[in-house]
């Protein structure tokens, strides 16, 4: 029955009361779908209705309004008038296109649940100033919503005047947010704290690894970075390698435990490569273990076998390929 309804809202997005029905059988799988089909078909439609409609209203396909409402049933129950309308109307008038909000809509939809006068609309303000054109503020808010549910100025704002004080540029720090806003939704005293052990790793911070040292650092915290230490240090990392590799890619401290261990398998156990080869090659971590790491050691091994390469050469063949 749950399949059935499924496949029929994909095929015709005016299925409203089944799109209902799945929503709360998946809620509660052991109601009695007869007793509530007749509730449902006396009760609902009207609100749900005017919500398909309104999204159509502003261009969404249907392709994109089934997608969106199979995501988030939630958003029929939504007050179309009050809750919906207004904030399509200003994401409209800044230029989001029907295909960028429904990937944010998709992945928050308690967007639409915020004051559009005292939340949304004095985020974007502050964006734009900080951005400069609607361009760069969309770019930030399809990266995260975030931007739209908190106060910019207790976060970004002294977050950003520590990064100048710093010597970061400023064209850098533009880039940094529209990339990577979440880097930035730190409370300042934490963030002050993470640029400082960067600066004391030695990272230069008129360069581009600076800024992506503390996106590494914000992500995680130091039990985490620990933890990859010493599964790190199990392959016969010693500190100092720890440090080079995080100064080369610092999303290396990122890597899941499954693929570090996964990556140095196969490179120390099955490429015969040394703990500190790894050590100078820190993308391999950043990289697709089926269709990037595998794939290029592979002709490594091959150009080697052909006697058209050297083992010292491995590590720039690796990266060049």
């Amino acid at each position: 029955m749950l399949r059935f309804l499924c496949n029929k809202l994909l095929k015709n997005t005016s299925c409203v009361v089944e799109l209902t029905q799945l929503y709360i059988l998946q809620k509660n799988p052991y109601g009695n779908l007869k007793t509530f089909s007749k509730k449902v078909y006396s009760d609902t439609s009207e609100t749900e209705s005017t919500v398909l409609s309104l999204f159509r209203t502003y261009g969404f396909t249907e392709t994109e309004i089934s997608g969106l409402i199979s995501k988030r049933p939630e958003l029929l129950s939504y007050n179309p008038d009050k809750a919906l309308k207004p904030k399509l109307d200003f994401f409209n008038s800044i230029g989001v296109s029907s295909s960028v909000l429904v990937k944010i809509l998709s992945m928050d939809p308690a967007v639409l649940k915020r004051n559009l006068e005292n939340q949304i609309i004095p985020s974007y303000q502050f964006l734009k100033i900080v951005l400069h054109t609607n361009e760069n503020v969309i770019a930030t808010i399809k990266r995260s919503s975030w931007v739209l549910k908190h106060d910019l100025r207790k976060y970004i704002e002294p977050n950003i005047s520590l990064l100048r004080e710093h010597g970061v540029p400023a064209f850098r720090i533009l880039s940094f947010l529209k990339t990577q806003p979440r880097a930035f939704m730190q409370l300042p005293e934490r963030f002050s704290t993470i640029v400082e052990e960067v600066k004391e790793m030695g990272f230069d911070p008129s360069k581009w690894n600076f800024l992506n040292a503390i996106h590494a650092l914000t992500g995680f915290s130091k039990s985490t970075w620990d933890r990859k230490s010493e599964v790190y240090r199990k392959w016969g990392w010693s500190n100092d390698e720890i440090l080079l590799a995080f100064k080369r890619k610092p999303m290396c401290m990122a890597a899941s435990e499954k693929k570090i261990n996964q990556v140095m398998d196969f490179l120390i156990n099955k490429m015969g490569w040394t703990a500190s080869d790894v050590a100078r090659c820190p993308v391999v971590f950043l990289s697709s273990f089926e269709n990037w790491t595998m794939p290029r050691c592979l002709v490594v091994q091959l150009l080697l076998s052909n006697g058209l390469t050297t083992p010292s050469q491995d590590l720039d063949g690796i990266k060049n390929l």
